[in-house]
């Protein structure tokens, strides 16, 4: 049918390169890695940042249970978040 329009079949004479999506998507395979450590530190610190928020409104009793001063626990909690125990970070 397609003759009797006058349509004829175009064979494919271009050669195969290869496509720029291929080296996006090389590119974004071998970020995913970084993306993912950038997003476990993130959480890390999100977390320090928790832990050290809810230390720092801990009362006397609360403390005391835990083994801590209330200096102590202001001066953990006042520290940066960049600040992390070494246990953490492993």
């Amino acid at each position: 049918m397609s003759s009797q329009l006058g349509i004829t079949k175009r064979e494919n004479t271009t050669m195969h390169s290869p496509s720029p999506n291929a080296t996006v998507s090389n590119r974004t395979t071998a970020a995913r890695p970084a993306l993912f450590r950038l997003r476990e530190r993130l959480s890390l610190r999100l977390a320090l940042w928790r832990s050290r928020r809810a230390l720092d409104k801990l009362d006397a009793r609360q403390l005391r249970d835990i083994g801590l001063s209330r200096d102590e626990a202001r001066r953990e909690a006042r520290k940066p978040i960049w600040d992390a125990p070494d246990n953490w970070l492993r």
